[in-house]
C-alpha cells in the first residue's frame, strides 16, 4: 500500500517567524484584542469586506435567493461610510443634519438634486429599489449630538444584522465547513452568528494568539475556536469545504505567503475567498519588515500567480476601484483592500476546460 505522501515539514525560518508573529499579538492585553479591527469603518457591520465574507457564505448556501438583501446591505454600507464621513469632518453635528436632511427631501420629492444638497448616485439607485425596510430614510432622519461621542448609534448599525437573523430564522440547508485562520477575537465570526449563519455553519477558527482564541471561546464556548497557524493547518487534505481570509497575507514574508496558499488550498475543497488591506497593481511585493514583524504591500499579479494553478476560477476585485465604477462611490478609506475569490481545481481535469 503506497503511503500518503507527506507535507513538507516547517523551515526553521517559518518556526522563528511563528514564534515573531505569536509574540507581536500576544504583547496585546486581551481587552484590546477583543476590539481590535472592529470599530468605525472596520466594523463588520459596515465594512465591505466583511460583508463580502458573509455574502460569499450565503452564495453557497443557498444560490442567488437573497440577492437582492445583499445589494441592499452593499448600499447600507456605503450610506452609512457616507455619514461617517461627514461627521468626521469639521462641520458641525448640525450643518451636517442640514445636509442629510435636504438629501432626504431630494430623494422623497423627484430623486434629483436640489439647490442645497447633492444625492450620491449609490443612494439615488438604492431608494428607487426600495422593498426593504427603508434604512436610507433612518439614517438621514437620524439627528446626531454635538456631545455625542458615538459618530453612529448601534440601532442603526444593527439594521441588517436584524434583516439578516429573521430571514435566515426559518431557512434550511446542510451546514458547510468553514476554516478561517487567523480569526482574531472571533472579529467576523461574532457577526456570521449575530446575523442568523451560525447554524449553518461547520466553522473552525484558527488564531496563532491564545488571548484571541480565549476571547472567541469565551463568547462562543461551544464553536471550534484553536490556537494553530496558517502554516499548519490541523485538517487532512481536502477536508473542508471553504475557507475565507481577513488581513493576513501582509504580514507574513514572502516564504510564509507561498506556505499560506498551499495549506489553505491543500485543506479546502471548493471556494477560498482571501481579503487583503495593502494590495496594489504592482509586479512584485514590496516586502517591509520592521521589528520581526511584516507590513508588507503585496502584488496583485504575484498573487494571481501563486493561486492560478490551483484554480479552476479566480476573481480578483479591488474595492476602491470597484466601489467608483459600480457605484460612483469616490471615497473609500482604503484605495488598497482588495478582495479575492478562488474556485479551487477539481479533481476532474475536464472542469477547467468547461469554466
Amino acid at each position: 500500500m503506497q503511503e500518503k505522501p507527506q507535507k513538507p515539514a516547517l523551515s526553521e525560518a517559518l518556526r522563528e517567524e511563528t514564534y515573531q508573529l505569536k509574540a507581536a499579538w500576544q504583547r496585546h492585553d486581551a481587552s484590546f484584542l477583543q476590539k481590535y479591527l472592529i470599530e468605525d469603518v472596520e466594523d463588520p457591520r459596515i465594512n465591505l469586506q466583511s460583508i463580502l465574507t458573509r455574502h460569499f457564505l450565503m452564495d453557497r448556501l443557498f444560490d442567488d435567493r437573497y440577492a437582492e438583501i445583499m445589494a441592499h446591505e452593499i448600499y447600507f454600507a456605503l450610506t452609512v461610510h457616507w455619514l461617517l464621513g461627514l461627521l468626521k469632518s469639521k462641520r458641525s453635528r448640525a450643518a451636517v443634519h442640514m445636509q442629510t436632511a435636504a438629501v432626504l427631501d431630494a430623494l422623497l420629492a423627484d430623486g434629483r438634486d436640489s439647490d442645497t444638497a447633492a444625492i450620491p448616485p449609490f443612494m439615488a439607485e438604492a431608494f428607487g429599489t426600495l422593498s426593504l425596510p427603508n434604512y436610507i430614510s433612518e439614517l438621514l432622519m437620524w439627528v446626531p449630538r454635538e456631545d455625542d461621542a458615538e459618530l453612529m448609534p448601534g440601532y442603526l448599525l444593527e439594521t441588517f444584522g436584524h434583516i439578516w437573523a429573521e430571514t435566515l430564522a426559518h431557512e434550511q440547508a446542510e451546514p458547510i465547513s468553514v476554516i478561517e485562520p487567523a480569526c482574531g477575537s472571533a472579529n467576523d465570526y461574532r457577526y456570521l452568528a449575530g446575523y442568523g449563519l451560525g447554524p449553518f455553519l461547520d466553522y473552525t477558527g484558527l488564531d496563532i494568539a491564545e488571548k484571541n482564541i480565549v476571547n472567541a471561546r469565551r463568547q462562543f464556548p461551544e464553536v471550534n475556536f484553536q490556537v494553530g497557524s496558517v502554516y499548519e493547518i490541523p485538517a487532512e487534505d481536502k477536508t473542508i469545504d471553504f475557507c475565507f481570509v481577513h488581513d493576513l497575507f501582509e504580514h507574513l514574508s514572502p516564504e510564509g505567503i507561498d506556505r499560506a496558499v498551499a495549506e489553505i488550498c491543500r485543506v479546502t475543497t471548493q471556494d477560498v475567498c482571501l481579503h487583503f488591506f495593502n494590495m496594489d497593481d504592482i509586479p512584485q511585493d514590496a516586502i517591509r519588515k520592521k521589528d520581526g514583524y511584516h507590513w508588507n504591500r503585496l502584488s496583485s499579479e504575484h498573487m494571481q500567480n501563486r493561486l492560478d494553478p490551483r484554480a479552476v476560477h479566480l476573481e480578483s476585485r479591488c474595492l476602491d476601484t470597484w466601489l467608483k465604477s459600480r457605484f460612483a462611490y469616490p471615497d473609500y478609506h482604503n484605495k488598497y483592500a482588495w478582495s479575492w475569490w478562488i474556485q479551487l481545481q477539481s479533481s476532474n481535469p475536464l472542469d477547467k476546460i468547461r469554466s
